[in-house]
């Protein structure tokens, strides 16, 4: 999968390649892996995996502007994010 640019996103902070984090890094396995779970459960179904990817990298993409590795290490912060977006998916 390939991430294409990302117009008004912050993509690089911190010396952070957030484009290279969604093609190869642990953001990009960590999203896969929730993906497919969830789309294992109710209300999903497996044709919901590549949609709940696609908002999980959004979610990361527009929050990765507020990562200060002061509060966190980059891997907490990606977890975080994930964990709240996967959740607030099942409101």
């Amino acid at each position: 999968m390939e991430v294409a640019n990302a117009p008004g996103f912050v993509t690089q902070r911190h010396g952070i390649d957030l484009i290279q984090e969604l093609e190869h890094g642990f953001a990009a396995r960590l999203i896969r892996s929730k993906a497919r779970q969830l789309s294992q459960k109710s209300p999903f179904t497996r044709s919901d995996r590549d949609d709940l990817e696609q908002q999980l990298r959004i979610d990361l993409l527009d929050r990765f502007q507020h990562y200060d590795p002061e509060r966190a290490n980059w891997k907490s912060f990606i977890l975080a994010v994930i964990d709240r977006r996967v959740a607030s998916l099942y409101k």
